[in-house]
C-alpha cells in the first residue's frame, strides 16, 4: 500500500506541471492576441506558478491523508526545486532571459505556501466529511 502512496504521489506533482503547461498555453495563446506588456506577462507566469502548486498540495494531501501541510510544502518545494533546475538550464544559454536569484527566492516561498495551502484545504476537507 506505502508503494502505491508513492506512485500517486509522484502523478500528484506530475499533474502540477501538466496544469502549467495548460495555463501557459492559454497565457500565449491570449498574448499573441493581445499587447501585452512584459511586466504583466511576467507576472501573469508567476500566477501560473503559484496556482499550479495549491491542486498539487491538496491532491498530495489527500494521498498522504497525514501531515497534510508538510506533504504541501514538499510538493511546492519540489515543484520550484524542478523550476530552479530548468532556470539553471536557460541561464546556461541565454543569461539575459534567466530569473535573477531573489526573484527566484521569492517565487520558491510563494510556491511553497500555496502547496501548503493546497494541503491544509485537504486536511479541512476530511475533517468536515467526517463530521
Amino acid at each position: 500500500m506505502k508503494n502505491n502512496k508513492w506512485i500517486l504521489t509522484v502523478l500528484a506533482l506530475f499533474s502540477m506541471y501538466i496544469i502549467t503547461v495548460v495555463m501557459l498555453i492559454i497565457c500565449a495563446s491570449i498574448t499573441e492576441k493581445t499587447a501585452i506588456s512584459d511586466e504583466n506577462l511576467k507576472l501573469a507566469i508567476n500566477l501560473i506558478y503559484i496556482v499550479s502548486c495549491f491542486p498539487g498540495g491538496f491532491m498530495i494531501g489527500k494521498i498522504q491523508n497525514e501531515k497534510q501541510c508538510q506533504w504541501g510544502i514538499f510538493a511546492g518545494t519540489f515543484y520550484c526545486f524542478v523550476l530552479l533546475l530548468g532556470n539553471m538550464g536557460v541561464m546556461a544559454v541565454n543569461k539575459e532571459i534567466a530569473m535573477q536569484r531573489s526573484h527566484m527566492l521569492i517565487l520558491f516561498i510563494l510556491c511553497s505556501i500555496s502547496g501548503a495551502l493546497g494541503g491544509i484545504t485537504s486536511a479541512y476537507n476530511k475533517n468536515k466529511r467526517d463530521m
